[in-house]
């Protein structure tokens, strides 16, 4: 499955992540090849010319299609799960994939079967469409699940934030829950936490690529971009210069 338009707008995986969903798109491929195989050599052994797919085996070729599609849509869409914070932006990025995959795969359909005749004519036809709306569905119940899991992890973020003391800058003592945290500084937490998780989406990194970059433990950034601790002067910097702006602009 090739990257097409419908993509423009995601952000970019990284390298680890595109290698996971091209080994699903791999593992699938091996078997649709070695169904067509069969095919073509129950062609060639018949000396029939080109071969015609019986409606069974075209609905087995298109089952096959919606298997590989569905379980890419599972491994895509862990993948953006697994690096955003924010469950609003998922379930835009999941109707992006949705959309791409069925484009995809119908796509792909095209050009496996364009070495064979369709043995019917309104089949073929009715290709031009259906099919499309036909993976569309298959997806519609992995992405429904994937958002309810989106939600599911905000819920407990936000659980863990109203529970939870907030470490105190340069401290190892507790303040109170962010709940009770006094007007101002509730502001500042927020808006540092904001900007960090906004710069980090719009350079396509993880919070764990993050961490990496700016030699920091990635539970100590994740808890920085869900609001749950205030940062200290210097994480603060080195935050900066792993997203690639001043200090100063954490902050306002």
């Amino acid at each position: 499955m090739q990257y097409d338009d419908q993509r423009r707008d995601l952000r970019p995986l990284s390298s680890a992540s595109a290698k996971k969903i091209e080994l699903v798109v791999a593992r699938h491929e091996v078997t649709i090849n070695d169904v067509l195989l069969g095919w073509h050599g129950a062609a060639s052994a018949g000396n029939a010319g080109q071969r015609t797919l019986t409606d069974e085996q075209q609905s087995e070729l298109q089952n096959l299609l919606i298997e590989m599609a569905i379980e890419v849509c599972k491994a895509e869409g862990g993948e953006y799960l697994a690096s955003t914070s924010s469950p609003r932006q998922f379930e835009i990025e999941i109707a992006q994939i949705v959309d791409a995959i069925a484009s995809e795969t119908h796509a792909r359909w095209r050009s496996l079967t364009r070495d064979f005749l369709l043995s019917s004519p309104s089949h073929a036809k009715s290709d031009l469409s259906d099919f499309h709306i036909q993976v569309r569905e298959a997806l519609k119940p992995v992405a429904r699940r994937l958002i309810r899991d989106a939600w599911s992890d905000h819920k407990r973020r936000l659980e863990a934030e109203c529970a939870c003391p907030i470490e105190a800058p340069g401290k190892g003592t507790p303040q109170t829950p962010h709940a009770l945290t006094p007007p101002a500084k509730r502001f500042r937490l927020e808006l540092v936490s904001r900007n960090i998780d906004r710069l980090r989406i719009d350079r396509g990194m993880s919070i764990e690529e993050l961490a990496v970059e700016a030699g920091l433990d990635k539970k100590t950034v994740a808890a920085l971009v869900d609001g749950r601790r205030h940062a200290r002067i210097n994480t603060v910097k080195k935050l900066a210069d792993a997203l690639g702006v001043k200090a100063s602009e954490l902050a306002s």
